[in-house]
Parts: structure tokens; sequence; C-alpha cells
């Protein structure tokens, strides 16, 4: 018996538009239904889609015939969303990060623990070939016994970048967004997590320097993982350009240094001149996105990249990171 079509609903329209289009191209899936703040956007995507569409995402939750909701909604308006959707029933995926307290992601697997619904986190990363081949080398120990990482992050963003969005001023509020670390570090520090291994104590220390924002725009942290390793995290949007962010690995005889431009060196004990990505353990992406993937995993049972639990797991590390620098740079032990 062939897999039924998976009928999606996306909630946020911004950064939503993306999975709109995913669905499209993806067998098996089917956009039912839109929703976002603005009438005029709900209406124009809902009609070159050919799909229903609202202002009320309690609508769309309610509707029988959708099988999965998409969270493309502020940060810290996760839970607000994916936690009746899945006491309705609905599978969700959402963008990152989970959202922005443990609290709030603790609540969101309660209700699909309660439900028995899947939830997919999309660190679209992970789609791209060379990640999963830095992570496969990384799981197989490659570079040795890690001794140290850190992750840098130095991005520009104007002051418009935080006033404007929807509803306006969302990027600079601590109730929807988190600042530099939460709302763009994230993405590496997801990647370190995933590296380097469990956390076991944070130390951080946060500033507003250049925005006018409540959240902030540096972010340094000092990190213990849990086989001992140490690391460092700096991830700021005060930079006057944007740089490629990295993530740098070593143990005593053996390093890799990656880079958003891509593999800057790989050196293990084998290869102590060092190597090219063609030296990497092959892993290809299986899937070219996160619709792809909840495909997949929804009908056929595929393992999930990114689960609600490794979500909750990343949100953990921020949220230790942010009440450290909240008490003066107390340590804060994860778990």
């Amino acid at each position: 018996m062939a897999a039924k079509d998976l009928r999606f609903g996306i909630v946020g329209l911004s950064m939503g538009k993306r999975p709109v289009k995913q669905i499209a191209e993806t067998p098996g899936a089917v956009l039912g239904g839109v929703c976002a703040l603005e009438e005029e956007v709900v209406q124009r995507v809902a009609t070159e889609h050919g799909c229903e569409g609202t202002t009320d995402f309690r609508e769309l939750i309610a509707r029988p015939d959708l099988d999965v909701i998409g969270v493309w909604t502020p940060s810290g308006l996760h839970a607000t969303v994916a936690v009746p959707a899945l006491e309705a029933g609905k599978h969700v995926i959402m963008t990152k990060p989970m959202d922005v307290t443990v609290e709030a992601c603790g609540r969101i697997m309660a209700a699909a623990r309660a439900n028995r619904k899947a939830v997919l986190i999309d660190f679209d990363s992970h789609y791209r070939p060379l990640i999963r081949r830095v992570s496969r080398a990384m799981a197989e120990g490659r570079i040795g016994e890690l001794l140290h990482a850190d992750m840098v992050m130095k991005w520009h963003r104007k002051q418009s970048y935080y006033d404007g969005g929807s509803p306006s001023g969302w990027r600079k509020r601590w109730e929807t967004e988190g600042g530099s670390l939460a709302n763009q570090g994230v993405h590496y520090l997801e990647l370190m997590l995933r590296w380097c291994g469990p956390v076991k104590s944070v130390r951080g220390r946060i500033r507003t320097g250049a925005h006018e924002i409540e959240t902030e725009d540096l972010c340094n942290a000092w990190v213990e993982f849990s086989n001992g390793a140490w690391g460092t995290i700096v991830t700021t949007t005060t930079a006057p350009r944007n740089f490629p962010a990295t993530i740098q690995m070593h143990s005593t005889d053996g390093l890799l240094f990656w880079s958003a431009d891509g593999l800057q060196r790989f050196v293990t004990p084998d290869l102590p001149d060092g190597g090219t990505e063609d030296d990497l353990p092959p892993d290809p992406a299986e899937f070219k996105h996160i619709i792809e993937e909840t495909v997949a995993v929804i009908n056929d049972g595929a393992k999930p990249t990114c689960s609600g639990e490794w979500g909750r797991t990343v949100t953990s590390v921020l949220d230790a990171v942010y009440q450290s620098a909240r008490q003066d740079s107390g340590q804060r032990l994860i778990g």
C-alpha cells in the first residue's frame, strides 16, 4: 500500500517562503494552507500555490485535512504554535532554534510524547554533503581525542534589520528572539555540539555594543565538554561586514578546521601533512531539505537528522549561556 501524501500547513511566511517552495517540489508533500499576520501576504502566497490561507494559526491547526504544521514564526513563539498543533494531532516541523528556553522546548516535547507525533528541527546545514562528511569524521574520531574547539561567527546587521520584521522589532526583543547567539550563531553552535559532543558546563558573557536592542549583539562563552575538552564560542552582529563563520577542533596530533567557505584544514594521525575534502569519510546528504526528510520520517520511519530531543539539547546550551551571563558569568551546568 502506497504511503499517502502529507498535507502541510505553514505558519509564518517570511522565512516560511522557503519550505512553501520545497513542498511544491517534493513528491509525497502537498501544501494545504498558509498563515501569516498580513492578509495581503497570505492571499498572495495562497493564490500562487493554490491553497487556503488565514491570519489565525489556530484555524490552520484545527483543520482535519492537515497532517503537518510547519512553524516559521519568531523563535520565542514556536511553543505557542507547536504545542496546540501537537495536541490537535499534527506532526510539527520548525525553523531553528526549537525555542529560546529549555522550558518551552520541554512543553513541546511533552505534547509530542503525549500525542505520539514527530517533531523535527530545520538546521538546514545538514543537507549539505560536506557538513555530513565532517560529522561522520568527528563521530569516527578521525582527528583523535578532542582537546579544544573554537566556534567564531562575526556578522554585520544594520539597525533596520532589528527594527523591521513581522511583527516589527521581533528580532530585538528577548520575548521573541535571542541575540547573536540564539538567532545567527545557533546554526554553528548546533554543528559544534554535534561534532564535539555533549556539554558539561558553560560560562557566558553578553553585551549590546552597536545596536538599540534588548538582546545581545556580542556573546563570548567558555565551554567544558563532557569528555573533558574545552571550547570557546564567539558570536556578534557588530562586525563591519560578514565574515565566514568557522569551527576549529584539535587533538594533540589532529585537527579539523571548517569554515562556511568550506574545509580549510584536515590533519589526522594518518594524514600528518593534511588531507583534502576527498579524505573525509563519504556521507552524502540523503535528503535535499527538511520537507523531503519529513515525508521519509513520517511515512517510512526514517531517523530524523535533528529531532525534537536534539533541538532541546541545543537550546539547553544557549539558554545556559544566557543564564550564566545574566548571573554575572557564573558557571552553568548542563542537564
